[in-house]
């Protein structure tokens, strides 16, 4: 971990706009579960200051906590005295891998580089995506959990560059205002969908479905390098032929 210039943030977080105003996924990593309660107290004044966010000053309505990350069973946990009673800290459930394809939609730009330089659609490679999240996954657990990953790296990245996929990709520049250096800016990356064979990404499943509540590339603590993984069936062909 010398290589490496500083630590990982342990949280990410993603806005997600509602009917009845914005929901704001946070998701925290190992020993950072502990300071949920002064982080919920750092966002509320930030949104309730004068310039609030993005100049909107907006009003914390409740914190619900999913009693597993992906559950679609919210419970709440503020109560009107403003104390936290919190869940218990829980992994994602990594389901069974299913037969047929597998298809990653990114929903929010993925900014990865390879060569130092950011990959862009035209040849972006499964093993782009997955050498980030093999390198995030190792350096969250490693700082910022009593469980360090370990694994063979270098045969694991060889490995994931046979593996083939489909792509529909584009580029997408997302504007954004940086208060520290007082400018605006746009953050490309990459967005659509990647599509693979189930057979070809099995050694890979755990980390890539992991990768969907840690999110992946730079800038993923601010809610960029989001992705959904969704499993479909090969269709079955038809015996009678074309």
């Amino acid at each position: 971990m010398r290589l490496y210039a500083q630590a990982p943030h342990p949280f990410v977080l993603r806005e997600v706009r509602a009917d009845t105003g914005i929901d704001l996924h946070l998701t925290l990593v190992g020993r950072s579960n502990a300071y949920l309660p002064l982080l919920v107290l750092a966002l509320m004044q930030a949104a309730e200051n004068p310039l609030g966010i993005s100049g909107h000053r907006l009003r914390l309505l409740s914190v619900d906590q999913a009693a597993t990350p992906g559950d679609d069973a919210w419970t709440r946990i503020d109560a009107a005295n403003g104390i936290l009673t919190p869940l218990a800290p829980q992994c994602p459930v990594v389901p069974e891998l299913a037969a047929g394809d597998i298809e990653i939609t990114f929903e929010t730009p993925l900014r990865v580089k390879r060569a130092g330089q950011h990959v862009r659609e035209t040849n972006f490679h499964f093993s782009d995506l997955f050498g980030n999240l093999l390198r995030r996954v190792s350096m969250l657990s490693y700082f910022h959990t009593d469980k360090p990953f370990e694994t063979d790296f270098r045969a694991v990245m060889a490995a994931a560059r046979l593996v083939a996929s489909h792509t529909q990709l584009r580029w997408d520049d997302q504007p954004r205002h940086s208060a520290r250096q007082n400018q605006d800016m746009n953050l490309g990356g990459v967005v659509g969908t990647l599509r693979m064979a189930a057979a070809d990404i099995a050694p890979f499943w755990p980390i890539l479905w992991l990768g969907q509540f840690i999110h992946a590339g730079s800038v993923a603590t601010m809610g960029l390098g989001y992705y959904t993984i969704a499993s479909l069936t090969s269709a079955t062909p038809d015996p009678k032929g074309p």
